[in-house]
């Protein structure tokens, strides 16, 4: 998948500068978010469906996870499941938290980012 040859690019990059950055944006997920996959499985049931995400959406979160991997961040916020709620992800002693939106409208779709100077 050109995606997934495109995050290796960037993931490259990144190690190469020694890039690092404390926020990241993005619509949709990378893969691994516990509470996320969870919703969507019991989401997916409760409409009588079985949960299985099409390839190119598990390739785009793959493509994701492979940057932020090397880029480390404190904080991911996503939309595109207008579901809220936040997770913290885990790996090689680094911890990120994970905030998912809500659908426009709602008090969930926005958050509050303080930044310091």
């Amino acid at each position: 998948y050109a995606d997934l040859e495109r995050a290796a690019d960037n993931r490259d990059k990144l190690e190469a500068d020694g890039g690092h950055g404390d926020l990241f944006f993005s619509h949709d997920c990378p893969e691994g978010v516990g509470r996320l996959e969870t919703h969507l499985e019991l989401t997916s049931k409760q409409m009588g469906m079985d949960y299985k995400l099409d390839e190119a959406s598990r390739a785009n979160r793959k493509a994701l996870w492979l940057v932020v991997e090397r880029a480390k961040p404190a904080k991911l916020f996503h939309g595109h499941y207008h579901f809220a709620y936040y997770d913290t992800l885990k790996w090689d002693g680094h911890e990120m938290l994970v905030a998912g939106l809500d659908c426009d409208g709602t008090k969930e779709s926005f958050t509050i980012l303080e930044l310091k100077e």
